[in-house]
This record gives structure tokens, sequence and C-alpha cells, in this order.
């Protein structure tokens, strides 16, 4: 079963590989594993294992495997950096991305809202609510 679908061709071509050019969007959060390892890593390619991959690219090397690998293994901050650093120069020298923009996030909040911080991963604002208060 290829995710959770019947088999046949994919619905989305960018799993199967047909395709010439895509259009993604990326937007980079400050965990360095999610953000490199599963679109860049050679064992997230969907046609490998269980499909469910998210390596559409299809891009395989050893150098962005061993950061990843790293990324994902490593709890030491050094040596996640330094992986980050490889994955961003392989990224640069080895894969056809061109940025086309960088998305900017932008809140509108009241000024009575005290402590109201985006959220560094992007992935919701409510991550600190619990710190939140209102001034008169």
């Amino acid at each position: 079963m290829h995710h959770g679908r019947s088999p046949g061709p994919p619905a989305d071509p960018r799993e199967g590989g047909n395709y010439d050019i895509a259009l993604y969007t990326s937007q980079f959060t400050f965990d360095l594993f999610g953000d490199y390892y599963f679109s860049y890593h050679s064992s997230q390619i969907p046609d490998l294992g269980d499909h469910n991959g998210a390596n559409t690219t299809r891009f395989k090397d050893a150098d962005m495997d061993a950061a990843c690998d790293t990324m994902k293994n490593s709890i030491k901050t050094a040596d996640q950096i330094a992986a980050a650093y490889t994955a961003q120069k392989v990224d640069v020298e080895k894969i056809a991305d061109i940025g086309l923009y960088y998305r900017q996030s932008v809140r509108g909040v009241s000024t009575r809202l005290q402590n109201f911080f985006k959220n560094p991963a992007a992935v919701s604002d409510f991550w600190n609510a619990e710190d939140w208060f209102v001034t008169q």
C-alpha cells in the first residue's frame, strides 16, 4: 500500500518522480533534524521501503546522508551545527534548489498583550500561551 492508498500511480507526480520541474515551499526552523532529514536523506526517497519518504527530488549523496545522520543521532550542539553547515554546503553545491523568495511571518497583536513571542518553529503562535497576559 502506498501512502495509505490503493496500488496505482501516485496522486502527486512528485511522489513517482514524474516531473521536469517542481515548485516547493519551505520554511526552515530551529529544528535542524526535521528541516533536512526528511527532505534530503536518501532513506527518505519515496520509491524505497514504506514509500513514506519526503525526498521527492530523489537526491542521494553520502555527505548529505552523513550530515543528516549526525543531526538525527548526536545530542551535541557543536555536532548539530557542523552537520547543518555541511548539509547547507551540499545543498548549495549539489542540489538544483533555487530560492525564489523567503516568506516573511508577520504578526499583529494588541499592545495590551504581553509575553507574546512568535514561535521560532512556525508551527503555532500559541506555543507559550500560558505565559500571556493582558494589561489595562
